[in-house]
């Protein structure tokens, strides 16, 4: 049974009386309205997982601990939020005595019906300090409070969405921007897709989606084009033999080789030495050409 039922709720539930007696509107708001706003100070010790209905935030004034999920284990720390989506099992664990928090539960249409099940963590001390603003203003516990419970519970959710929004977006590109690394760095070697996502930190697939919105093109033309630019700069400046060139840029066919440079590059690889030996030859007459007027 949920501890969070009608028969079991939590201390700072909000009655429906708050709307009821606002006056012009005896409703909560349908896309998100606060169920309860609590605050507790202390060690928080061998409580088990439990789960809930509806989403609660977690707001840290003070002190330091653990949120503790099912899978995870993310820091309680002074200006941190946590998010914690319907039915996903969880709890507080600290020895700390000056540990203080403050719970915001709550519902509404505008949040996901189909969340993510994880807990998910950021620092954000304005948001703490309007959180606990909340608490206070919930205190008063009487008149027709409801409504604006409503739009600061809306207020304080929309933040802190688009600040997860932000950080989950840097972490993305962070992630791809390290596999863009590893993928100039490594060039030559044999990489698999698969360990490229896995060292990006995602799925095969959400890493194919995310490679491509940051880079316009998918992994593998991605990695082909670094290849072929590093084998079009050793061509250009050594005048290696196309065969060698495409061996040490990780190629194992140079036919193939050929077929994919000429496709990037609107000629062949042979066409790029050549222009190289007459830049070269050209630059070598100037030079004489310089010298001999010189004297």
């Amino acid at each position: 049974m949920d501890y969070y039922d009608n028969k079991h709720r939590p201390p700072g539930w909000l009655s429906d009386h708050l709307w009821e007696n606002a006056g012009w509107t005896n409703q909560r708001l349908e896309d998100i309205t606060p169920l309860y706003v609590a605050r507790f100070r202390g060690r928080r010790l061998g409580q088990p997982l439990d789960a809930h209905a509806f989403w609660e935030i977690t707001g840290v004034t003070r002190g330091s601990g653990h949120t503790i999920g099912e899978q995870q284990k993310l820091p309680l720390e002074m200006g941190t939020l946590t998010l914690i989506p319907p039915g996903v099992k969880h709890a507080e664990a600290s020895d700390d005595p000056a540990l203080d928090t403050i719970w915001l539960g709550f519902q509404g249409a505008m949040m996901s019906k189909d969340p993510e099940p994880r807990l998910t963590v950021v620092t954000a001390q304005p948001l703490v300090d309007e959180l606990e603003r909340l608490w206070l203003f919930a205190n008063r516990g009487h008149g027709g409070i409801g409504p604006e419970l409503d739009g600061k519970t809306l207020s304080l959710v929309g933040q802190l969405m688009r600040l997860l929004k932000e950080e989950k977006m840097g972490q993305a590109i962070a992630g791809i921007d390290k596999a863009i690394n590893y993928l100039h760095d490594h060039h030559a070697e044999q990489i698999a897709i698969p360990d490229l996502a896995r060292l990006a930190g995602f799925s095969l697939g959400h890493f194919q989606r995310i490679f491509k919105q940051r880079t316009g093109r998918s992994p593998v033309l991605y990695l082909m084009e670094v290849r072929l630019k590093h084998a079009a700069d050793l061509l250009s400046k050594t005048g290696m033999s196309v065969n060698r060139a495409a061996e040490l840029v990780g190629f194992s066919d140079p036919f193939y080789f050929s077929r994919c440079f000429k496709k990037l590059f609107g000629r062949s690889p042979n066409a790029c030495r050549s222009i190289q030996r007459r830049r070269k030859i050209e630059t070598t007459t100037a030079a004489k050409k310089q010298t001999t007027q010189g004297h």
